[in-house]
């Protein structure tokens, strides 16, 4: 009865605040990069920014931030727990605008929110609660001068990055995209693929360095028996995330590198 009186009367953005730092020990290995990822003087946009630990994160390194979260109960928690730089946009994004169905798995303990995704053939191994929601693109939202994009959406992050494609090959920013094989097969090649047509090299983090994606072997590094299970830590056994840098902002690759040390092909 305490936890409960206290959650009600503790303001969301003390929650947040807390789940954010707890982020940096418990949550994924990239999110402390996030201070060199972000352009202090760009705008950040958040897709899929669920709960909002990676929004809080971004928020303190760039001159504004967009968070993109199609779950209404979620995004509107955000708008209560986030401040005046950031703004919170309850809608899907993809390569097209119009409505979607977003799925929500459901467990014994509730819904398991960081999971919902518009894919439809994704987590199907869960009961979910569906709901209709806007859809929206990348382009479509009128931004400027777009320094770090992150993209979590349960599968969808490739039609997401096609529906940005115009303000993408504009501003150039940094890219933080999960993918994972076991979702949408083949989703990762083509992310990567279309971004190296816009001049970007990718990466990823393993054992605390930075690899060049030409090395990732999703064979050793994606075995879905190591993803990562409902209430689990995340482990450095499955990667996820995967890193864009273009060229034209070299000031975040000699950050990763003066904190993580060089590219594993340039030692």
């Amino acid at each position: 009865m305490l936890g409960t009186l206290l959650r009600q009367v503790v303001p969301e953005s003390a929650k947040l605040r807390l789940r954010a730092r707890r982020g940096l020990t418990a949550g994924e290995m990239e999110l402390p990069l996030v201070p060199l990822l972000c352009d202090p003087d760009g705008t950040s946009v958040d897709v899929g920014a669920n709960v909002g630990v990676y929004t809080w994160h971004i928020a303190r390194a760039s001159a504004r931030t967009v968070a993109v979260e199609p779950n209404p109960a979620l995004a509107a928690k955000l708008r209560r727990g986030t401040g005046r730089n950031v703004e919170v946009l309850a809608c899907a994004l993809s390569d097209q605008e119009g409505t979607a169905r977003l799925a929500i798995p459901l467990t014994a303990a509730g819904e398991l929110a960081s999971r919902a995704t518009i894919e439809e053939a994704v987590n199907r191994e869960f009961e979910r609660r569906t709901l209709e929601v806007p859809l929206r693109t990348l382009d479509g939202l009128g931004l400027r001068d777009l320094g770090f994009l992150k993209v979590h959406a349960e599968g969808h992050e490739y039609p997401i990055l096609e529906g940005g494609r115009q303000c993408i090959a504009r501003d150039r920013p940094t890219i933080l995209v999960g993918s994972e094989d076991r979702h949408v097969p083949g989703a990762r090649q083509r992310i990567e693929t279309m971004l190296a047509g816009l001049g970007y090299r990718g990466f990823f983090l393993h054992e605390g360095r930075l690899h060049p994606l030409g090395r990732f072997r999703p064979e050793i590094l994606q075995r879905p028996e190591n993803a990562k299970r409902v209430g689990a830590s995340y482990s450095d056994a499955y990667i996820h995330n995967f890193l864009f840098i273009h060229p034209d902002r070299p000031r975040v690759l000699f950050a990763l590198a003066a904190r993580l040390g060089p590219p594993a092909d340039q030692e």
